[in-house]
C-alpha cells in the first residue's frame, strides 16, 4: 500500500481521495455524459484479519492513518473472516467497517 522507498501511498490507497487523485472524479463525469445522471464513486480497501495493519495501533492513529484514506479492517466487525466473535476492542468510536462505509457515502 505503501512505497517505502518513496514513502508515497500507491494509488490504489490514494485514489479514494477526490481532490488529490482526479480518477473518481473523471471516471463520474464520464458516467454522468454517457448516462445523463450523476454517479458518485468511492473506493475503499478491505485488509484481511492477517494483515498487521493497524493490529495493535491506537484509535486516534486509525482514523488519521488509515479511517481517512477509507482503509478498513475485516476484523472491525462482529466477526471476523472465519466467522469467530472478533474483538471488539479493535473497533473504532464502536462502529464496525461497514459503518465506516456507510458514513462515508452517505
Amino acid at each position: 500500500m505503501k512505497n517505502f522507498a518513496t514513502e508515497q501511498y500507491k494509488e490504489k490507497v490514494t485514489i479514494s481521495n477526490k481532490a488529490a487523485n482526479p480518477t473518481l472524479s473523471n471516471i463520474e463525469k464520464e458516467l454522468k455524459r454517457i448516462h445523463k445522471k450523476d454517479f458518485s464513486l468511492n473506493s475503499f480497501i478491505l485488509l484481511r484479519d492477517s494483515s498487521l495493519l493497524g493490529k495493535i495501533a491506537t484509535a486516534d492513529w486509525k482514523k488519521d492513518s488509515m479511517i481517512s484514506k477509507n482503509i478498513f479492517r475485516l476484523d472491525w466487525h462482529e466477526q471476523n473472516e472465519k466467522g469467530n466473535n472478533a474483538d471488539q476492542v479493535q473497533l473504532v468510536d464502536k462502529k464496525t467497517y461497514l459503518d465506516w462505509i456507510f458514513e462515508k457515502t452517505i
